[in-house]
């Protein structure tokens, strides 16, 4: 849901996280729960043909006690990382 954080627990093993529907300026941030994620990674899909950084593809969060935000710029360029 956009303007929500969720602390994304993967002690358990992987998880996907889908991204909402982009609309320009729509927000969405995840952090990692358990320091985990080096070892159960989250995989962020996009919503239908959106994008992630320009690119048609999944993103994969891997870094230990990481947190990122997606901000949906628009339909170019798609949800970008801060």
């Amino acid at each position: 849901v956009s303007g929500e954080g969720y602390f994304l627990n993967t002690s358990g093993g992987v998880i996907t996280a889908n991204l909402p529907a982009g609309v320009a300026g729509a927000i969405v941030s995840f952090a990692d729960y358990a320091a985990t994620w080096q070892t159960s990674n989250v995989t962020v899909t996009p919503n239908g043909t959106d994008k992630i950084g320009a690119l048609n593809q999944n993103a994969t969060l891997n870094v230990e006690g990481q947190s990122v935000t997606f901000v949906y710029v628009d339909a170019t360029q798609g949800w970008w990382s801060l």
